[in-house]
């Protein structure tokens, strides 16, 4: 009788446990859409791909992706003396150079800083800076209709049956180019996580900062007026990924909580998703050369040029030989060749029901303010947090992180109190002590 009630009682007390177990996990949403796609192009058209990398020539830092007419909300700050910006946040302004304003994809930056990204690195504030900072050249809308190389991009017929199969999902399917991108990683680089710029009637990111949209899209407060949107992303490299460590693309279809899904970086393979709902990145490629990487610092510019010529005599005269360059004038931090790169191309575009409907996209020219986001976000920030309506809006900066800490979540891979990059709190320190508490919890310099 006691045996048969200790083993009852322990069969309920595991169920119990098993319960409060279940019952804390997560919900998960149903995974949104995605394809992956083999042997998109032949030889030849895969070639060509190439030599369109190298006839770009010049390649510049995603930190420096300033497209905006209104590139901050009134959160900028005068530059330092000695040109650099103060707070770990702000770069300085490209149009304004006395200013410091956040960077374009605040969300990006801050949330990989502070988490180490998705290898939960624990490094100094200067080497995760330069992690982050790939290169990447974009052309837009018109201008690549003149890409000799558009129809082996837009019209490959793999491409537009995985489009296809996710925008008519949605009810959308004429498809509208928006964009490509070449985006080339060093030996040590990642792409850190986030979300795709999405697109608004009457906000664009030709017209309002880039992470603002962001929050837009992740708000739900604006889904009436959003564009769906579909990209590619494919691989160009010419070096093997199973003799290659790192470089995968890895997404989460069912939103920050979900399982992470690793792509390898193959070769003339590619996945199509809708990166502006789905959280992506790529896993470090080449983890194993951080020390080579140089390291670039947040408020300077840096370019990736091909060289033609040989100028001096530590580069050889071969068309495919690459130069690392800081400003202007100064010799090269860096030498690489192609084979060197993870080579990635992203084509986008935009999804609508007809014809109709894009040319009414084509057409429209209202634009939303500055001031007219902000007032919907803030309402309703106060609505959930159950703030008094007469709560002061809180100044551009703070308001700006409070935006991101309410709207824009993004997945950590070890969720304990060591999800955080605790090598940033040097930064709070004396210099002297702050490198002597990188030393000692062994941060990468």
């Amino acid at each position: 009788m006691l045996e048969s009630l200790r083993t009852t009682s322990g069969v309920v007390w595991l169920s119990v446990l098993v319960g409060l177990f279940w019952w804390n996990q997560p919900s998960l949403p149903p995974a949104a859409p995605w394809r992956t796609l083999q042997d998109i192009w032949t030889p030849k058209e895969l070639d060509r791909l190439i030599h369109m990398v190298e006839r770009v020539s010049s390649y510049t830092t995603f930190i420096q992706d300033f497209t905006a007419e209104v590139e901050n909300i009134g959160e900028g700050q005068p530059i330092g003396k000695d040109g650099t910006c103060t707070h770990p946040f702000l770069v300085p302004s490209p149009s304004q150079p006395n200013l410091c304003i956040l960077p374009s994809r605040l969300d990006i930056g801050r949330h990989f800083l502070l988490t180490g990204g998705y290898s939960n690195h624990r490094e100094s504030y200067a080497r995760l800076v330069s992690r982050a900072q790939t290169f990447y050249s974009h052309t837009f809308d018109k201008k690549l209709e003149a890409l000799p190389e558009f129809k082996s991009l837009f019209e490959s017929p793999k491409y537009k049956q995985a489009a296809s199969a996710i925008c008519a999902a949605q009810g959308k399917p004429v498809f509208d180019p928006i964009q490509l991108g070449i985006i080339l990683q060093l030996p040590g680089q990642e792409v850190p996580a986030h979300y795709d710029i999405p697109w608004f009637y009457g906000a664009t990111r030709f017209h309002l900062p880039q992470w603002l949209l962001v929050v837009m899209e992740q708000s739900g407060l604006f889904q009436d007026i959003r564009v769906p949107q579909i990209q590619g992303v494919a691989y160009l490299h010419p070096w093997d990924h199973r003799t290659i460590q790192g470089g995968g693309f890895y997404f989460l279809p069912q939103g920050k909580e979900g399982p992470i899904h690793v792509i390898p970086p193959a070769t003339n393979t590619a996945i199509v998703l809708d990166g502006s709902v789905i959280v992506h990145g790529t896993v470090t490629y080449r983890p194993d050369s951080p020390k080579t990487l140089p390291l670039l610092k947040k408020g300077n510019k840096y370019r990736l040029e091909r060289l033609l010529h040989a100028s001096n005599t530590t580069i050889a005269a071969n068309p495919t030989n690459w130069a690392l360059y800081e400003g202007n004038g100064a010799p090269p931090l860096a030498l690489y060749q192609t084979e060197d790169f993870r080579i990635c191309l992203v084509w986008r575009a935009r999804c609508f029901a007809s014809e109709a409907e894009k040319e009414l996209w084509a057409s429209y020219s209202t634009k939303l303010t500055v001031p007219e986001v902000l007032d919907a976000l803030w309402a309703d920030v106060k609505k959930r947090k159950g703030w008094n309506d007469a709560t002061p809006l809180p100044a551009p900066l703070d308001l700006a992180l409070l935006l991101l800490d309410e709207y824009v979540e993004y997945p950590k891979r070890k969720p304990t109190l060591l999800s955080y990059n605790y090598c940033l709190a040097s930064m709070a320190m004396p210099y002297w002590l702050g490198r002597i508490w990188e030393s000692v919890m062994r941060c990468g310099s």
